[in-house]
């Protein structure tokens, strides 16, 4: 019989062995002004494996969104994002990387149970996540957060970000409002219009003037009025973020991303949408990574792609 010392060495060699192997799932508060009922927003974050035990290594980011309904959990949970990154980066199929989950509704700060704010759970449809509120944030309370707490390589060549559906129309419109912020592009399943056309964002901003003007001649505005008007008028200020799409993805793509990838089911409801925008893409001269495949927008067609599109960021 084999002795208990031994066995007990073993053991702890075993476990030694699988915490070298495994990343670390976390949830961080960042503070966030986009809106005045919430202070914070809540973001999640999948570090590799030997983060801790190495703090003179710098690693690639990954930023990877949910769709509508979803939240910073969405990933972890329904996609098994840190099964797929252990996986993996131990049989060095990708590099291993900082993988960040915002919240990107902008009603609410973090998944239901969660928040000091909100009691709600994420809608289905969901207006006000897609008039550029949560994309205009990005880039200024997101990134700078995740800079700063953790060890990143903090150039364009070494940032990606890729979302599935809403998460996909938030991946286009930040990356191409801001060129030279990543390298790495992927739209799964991509939700690639909403209502915010060019003359519908003229209209927006038109009424905006309009009542911005009624409000400063009129004896009858109050100060209550005021502020509920200003209120819903916050939620159309970040309207120009998909103003324009053209121009900035000619911008973009002067000096292009090393990849951007695209990829959706054959079954999936939003591929009619997504043909407009790859014409978009083509007659741009915009070039791109596609890929289709069976089935629809499900989240095992969204696994699928991540484990497809890991092996191909932030290769030298």
């Amino acid at each position: 019989m084999m002795d208990k010392r031994i066995l007990l060495t073993l053991f702890l060699v075993t476990l030694s062995l699988r915490a070298l192997s495994q990343g670390s799932v976390s949830q961080r508060w960042y503070a966030s002004s986009f809106r005045e009922d919430m202070k914070q927003r809540r973001l999640s974050v999948y570090l590799p494996p030997g983060y801790d035990s190495d703090e003179a290594t710098r690693y690639p980011v990954l930023y990877l969104l949910h769709g509508t309904g979803g939240d910073e959990m969405s990933w972890l949970t329904e996609g098994r994002l840190a099964d797929i990154m252990d996986s993996m980066i131990v049989e060095g199929l990708c590099v291993p990387m900082i993988v960040v989950m915002p919240n990107g509704m902008a009603d609410l700060d973090a998944t239901p149970g969660e928040s000091p704010y909100m009691q709600g759970k994420a809608k289905t449809v969901n207006f006000e996540s897609w008039m550029g509120r949560t994309e205009s944030a990005f880039p200024r309370e997101v990134m700078p957060f995740i800079e700063s707490e953790l060890r990143t390589i903090d150039d364009k060549e070494h940032h990606a970000i890729a979302g599935l559906s809403m998460g996909g129309m938030h991946a286009m419109a930040i990356s191409c409002n801001n060129p030279n912020l990543f390298d790495y592009v992927g739209l799964f399943s991509p939700q690639t219009k909403n209502l915010l056309t060019d003359s519908s964002i003229r209209r927006v901003k038109k009424n905006i003037e309009n009542v911005d003007q009624l409000l400063e001649n009129a004896s009858f505005s109050t100060e209550k009025l005021k502020k509920k008007i200003q209120k819903h008028r916050q939620k159309l200020t970040d309207v120009d973020v998909y103003a324009d799409l053209d121009t900035k993805l000619q911008q973009q793509f002067e000096t292009p991303p090393r990849l951007y990838y695209i990829a959706i089911g054959k079954k999936d409801p939003l591929r009619m949408l997504l043909g407009e925008f790859l014409k978009q893409m083509n007659e741009l001269g915009c070039s791109y990574y596609y890929r289709e495949t069976d089935g629809g927008h499900t989240w095992e067609n969204w696994q699928r792609y991540l484990i497809d599109f890991l092996p191909r960021i932030f290769r030298e």
